[in-house]
């Protein structure tokens, strides 16, 4: 099952889905420009078993009422998808 996980056909199909659900679409196109790089990383991280979650991004918003937000950076968030 663990090897299913770093296919790069999945890889690649999660990372579409995920940049299809993405709200900040400027992280989407800095993902896009180097998308192979990105892909090859989360490869190599999930074969050799070391990959490790990257810190949260938590911000508040205000409107129409108060939220805590915490995110993930986009290669973590394709991980998640993949597991």
């Amino acid at each position: 099952m663990y090897d299913n996980t770093y296919n790069l056909d999945n890889i690649i199909k999660m990372t579409d889905r995920v940049c299809t659900g993405v709200n900040n679409k400027e992280k989407v196109a800095k993902l896009e420009v180097y998308k192979s790089e990105h892909i090859v990383n989360i490869y190599n991280r999930l074969k050799k078993r070391n990959f490790k979650l990257g810190k949260y991004n938590i911000f508040m918003i205000t409107d129409p009422k108060v939220k805590i937000v915490m995110t993930v950076e986009i290669e973590d968030k394709i991980v998640n998808h993949l597991i």
